[in-house]
């Protein structure tokens, strides 16, 4: 028979069962992954957004993410961007809405580009941008800075849960100097301390092949050799997070690693998994692909990183389009989608609902 001490005892450690498995629920649910990605969409603009086919695939590959960086963007008239969005948010539920931000047009010549900024508002939060003036030219089309807030859509724009994003699609022909130009933007964002969660680069460098050569790669990563300079590289300073032998083009016979990560270092704890996405290979979402059908897409696939975060309790807020005094060129395209986002996310509603749970374990 058990005594009075030892059955509440064994009360005790009955009750703190289900209260330790409502801890380790509550630790599961109170993290949220993000799916972070960069895709070169080739020649976006009207052509390509006629094609139905196309377009089906596309929102397909998009939904994967987050938040994700299309380059390309050549439609002056910016219908085919916007009818892009409209077709996104058709295909996403209403907690899962996406915001777009748009850059400037950029480019030297009257064939310029659009970096467009696609992201769910729910979970993430755009609190600033910058677009780099570069009064020595050296950019065919200057690289723009955008700052989110990546905690889960609490919106607070605090530095040290803020990231910087150096979004560019570098100029094939001068690949090494615009890369090498890099380095001074990072190391300034860094300087500045408005993102302390992190800063890197993504986009399509071109960092491979004939643009980037082997020869060039060589001497760039010999500290000894001085014909080629790219400070970007630099091991002490950057992780490149996509590896010189991935594959990021959609071309037969092609293996280049045009499009990266660049992070500087210290590498944000968050940040796991960089890869390439294969979407030919993706016969589950979008089916069996003929090479002709997967090079309409696109001729680059995208890179994708996963970012870590906890889980919010409140909704996004609507977004601080604060700018710097160094930005030129501003556009203020950010554009909600037809619903907006208001929703509370399910890992919102998860993470409370395990609260409840476990706090009224405890009181047992």
């Amino acid at each position: 028979m058990l005594s009075l001490t030892s059955f509440t005892q064994h009360r005790r450690r009955v009750h703190l069962i289900p209260f330790l498995l409502c801890l380790f629920f509550l630790s599961m649910a109170s993290s949220t992954k993000l799916l972070l990605g960069s895709f070169n969409i080739q020649v976006l603009g009207k052509s390509k957004m006629s094609k139905s086919h196309v377009v089906t695939a596309l929102v397909k590959i998009l939904l994967r993410y987050d938040l994700v960086l299309v380059q390309e963007i050549r439609d002056k008239s910016e219908t085919a961007i916007q009818d892009l969005l409209l077709q996104l948010n058709a295909a996403s539920p209403a907690n899962a809405q996406y915001r777009l931000f748009l850059s400037s047009r950029l480019g030297r010549t009257s064939s310029k580009e659009q970096l467009g900024w696609f992201y769910k508002a729910a979970k993430i939060t755009k609190v600033g941008d910058e677009q780099i003036v570069d009064a020595q030219d050296i950019y065919e089309r200057p690289p723009q800075v955008v700052y989110f807030d990546l905690s889960s859509g609490q919106g607070l724009g605090k530095p040290s849960d803020t990231v910087a994003i150096i979004g560019i699609h570098v100029d094939p022909d001068d690949a090494v100097a615009e890369i090498n130009a890099l380095a001074n933007v990072v190391d300034t964002v860094v300087a500045q301390g408005k993102a302390k969660g992190g800063v890197w680069v993504m986009g399509d460098l071109n960092a491979d092949c004939s643009y980037v050569t082997k020869t060039e790669w060589a001497c760039i990563k010999d500290t000894a050799c001085t014909d080629t300079i790219m400070k970007l590289y630099n091991p002490e300073k950057y992780e490149w997070l996509i590896p010189d032998d991935a594959d990021t083009t959609t071309t037969i016979g092609s293996d280049c690693a045009y499009d990266r990560f660049v992070v500087a270092k210290p590498v944000p704890k968050q940040l796991s998994n960089a890869s390439v996405h294969d979407f030919g290979s993706d016969v589950e979402t979008l089916g069996a692909l003929t090479m002709d059908e997967i090079k309409a897409i696109s001729d680059h696939y995208p890179i994708e990183l996963t970012w870590a975060t906890a889980a919010s309790a409140t909704t996004a807020k609507e977004e601080d389009t604060t700018s710097s005094t160094i930005q030129v060129n501003r556009n203020n395209t950010d554009t909600n989608g037809e619903n907006g986002v208001n929703d509370v996310s399910m890992s919102v509603t998860l993470f409370s609902g395990v609260l409840l749970l476990c706090i009224v374990s405890l009181s047992l």
